[in-house]
């Protein structure tokens, strides 16, 4: 089911759908909550709606978890995070 979700959810990005992404992201990340691609696909969908606070909110979370992943480290220069 994880794979569904983040699958799904990575198609509603690709869409511009980025309520029905987080949405789909979200319940990957309860599935699997120590896999880190489900919270980029929440910054990169938050990012794009504007919200910039939980982009960085769930930046934080993947960062923990891939802090060295290049994805992780480039998101953090884009949203202005130290």
């Amino acid at each position: 089911m994880y794979n569904s979700y983040l699958g799904r959810g990575g198609v509603f990005a690709t869409k511009s759908n980025y309520v029905a992404a987080i949405k789909d992201a979200k319940r990957a990340a309860e599935l699997q909550p120590d896999q880190y691609r489900p919270y980029l696909l929440m910054v990169m969908s938050y990012r794009e709606l504007g919200d910039r606070e939980e982009a960085i909110k769930w930046l934080a979370v993947a960062e923990r978890l891939a802090p060295t992943n290049p994805v992780v480290m480039e998101l953090k220069e884009e949203l202005g995070v130290e």
